[in-house]
């Protein structure tokens, strides 16, 4: 089971080199890292495209980005250290903590939400605040000022209602608890103890070395352009956070880690990954962590977005397998693309064996390019399988090659409306590699990646 883990892990990182930097190129993204790690170990870091449009500066697994709501994790296990300190209880109410956290409208009261309530997303407050921070960017300093009755919309305990106000409210709970101010609490019992260097709880107040630009979504007849960097100053807690690739994807990899208790318990982590809201069949969260479906499967971690950029951490609990996918363009495809490869792991768990093998199925490999489409071709063992690089989850449907005799194969799967059945005959070889793939005379030249 582990060498074959292991060659999907290999099989996962030629997909997402041929991929990827045709992928963010359908969708115009400027910029993009990745970071895959599994049991703890990072077996996958790299970027492709800009960080940097105006300057040129390349996109590597070592830019650093806005990471967003990705910040309430490391929120969700602050709360729950104290916790184990004995410090506080989730049970407990935040006006226990913050007095001005007080007051009771038609729908409900502020004093009887608890910290499990706002952890879980179930407390019924509203969702931004009402200082206008997201749009206007600047991002209150103090919460007491701009919190009050009005804020309960669903009393509590409610449905699921996300709130980034709900969890700016815990990073003072967290400041209140401990006596000292959120972001040195972070990082001092978190992230120094985790070795995540490139990880701080807002935005540097001097050096912002290596941190990408974030850019505007498409707009139509309107030019793409680079926002502002902005503190987020009491809404760090919720969205602050400025970090890497491989550092989110190791402190994922801690989170979903049997054996590593460094900063937090496995039974806090596990309270974490249970379900206490419901969104959607497909949609949970615990505790700072969301819960979605993929393939079946359940999986866990957290998605974000700030000005300009657009995030996502995923990660396989059972297999310790983890996915990081950091953007700078509004409207990227970061979800998409993690869920992809935790998708295309199941995908090639789960592929059958076949007796007949072939030879040498890399010399096959590729993007092969006609007036229709850009086709990924990836060999395996015991065939082959294509998709369109521009496709959002390209393992739920892709084409299955399989040996027919010498280069030539059958098309076993491709869609309801494709080329079942018939031939693909591979030919042209330069270096080792087919430059031509042709499906009953249709020809797919080899497009040289760059």
């Amino acid at each position: 089971m582990k060498n074959k883990q292991n060659n999907i892990l290999a099989t996962l990182a030629r997909i997402l080199g041929l991929w990827l930097p045709l992928k963010i190129r359908y969708d115009d993204t400027p910029g993009i890292s990745v970071a895959v790690a599994h049991k703890g170990k990072t077996v996958y870091a790299k970027g492709f495209g800009y960080a940097d449009l105006e300057k040129k500066i390349r996109a590597t697994a070592d830019t650093k980005y806005r990471i967003a709501s990705i910040s309430k994790m490391f929120t969700a296990v602050a709360i729950m250290q104290l916790q184990e300190k004995g410090r506080l209880k989730l049970s407990d109410p935040i006006s226990k903590y913050l007095p001005w956290f007080e007051g009771k409208n038609e729908v409900g009261n502020l004093n009887k939400i608890t910290i499990k309530q706002l952890l879980s997303h179930s407390s019924g407050i509203i969702r931004d605040g009402r200082s206008g921070c997201w749009e206007n960017d600047k991002f209150p300093k103090s919460l007491e000022r701009i919190t009050g009755p009005d804020d309960v919309i669903f009393k509590s305990p409610a449905r699921f209602k996300y709130s980034n106000h709900g969890y700016a409210i815990l990073g003072e709970v967290i400041k209140e608890v401990s006596g000292i101010p959120y972001g040195e609490y972070v990082k001092k019992f978190v992230t120094k103890p985790l070795s995540l260097k490139n990880t701080s709880p807002d935005l540097p107040s001097k050096s912002q070395k290596n941190l990408a630009k974030g850019y505007t979504r498409f707009v139509p007849g309107q030019k793409i352009t680079a926002f502002k960097h902005v503190p987020t100053n009491a809404y760090a807690s919720a969205t602050g956070f400025v970090s890497t690739a491989g550092d989110v994807a190791k402190f994922l990899s801690f989170l979903v880690s049997k054996n590593s208790t460094k900063v937090l318990s496995y039974k806090s982590k596990k309270a974490m990954m249970r379900p206490w809201a419901t969104n959607n069949k497909d949609t949970k969260y615990g505790f700072g962590m969301e819960l979605d479906r993929v393939s079946k499967r359940w999986v866990v971690g957290h998605s974000g977005g700030f000005a300009g950029f657009i995030l996502e951490a995923v990660a396989d609990s059972k297999n310790e397998l983890v996915a990081v996918v950091l953007t700078n363009r509004l409207g990227a495809s970061a979800f998409d693309i993690a869920m992809s490869v935790l998708g295309f792991f199941y995908y090639l768990l789960d592929a059958p064996h076949t007796a007949k093998k072939i030879k040498n199925s890399v010399r096959y490999e590729g993007v092969y390019r006609n007036r229709w489409s850009d086709s990924v071709v990836i060999g395996l063992p015991a065939f082959l399988f294509r998709f369109s690089a521009l496709s959002n989850r390209p393992y739920k449907n892709p084409g299955v090659l399989v040996p027919k005799s010498g280069n030539q194969f059958t098309v076993k799967e491709d869609g309801g409306f494709s080329s079942i059945g018939e031939t693909a005959i591979f030919d042209k070889f330069k270096k080792g590699k087919a430059q031509r793939m042709s499906i009953s005379g249709a020809p797919l030249k080899r497009v040289i990646q760059r």
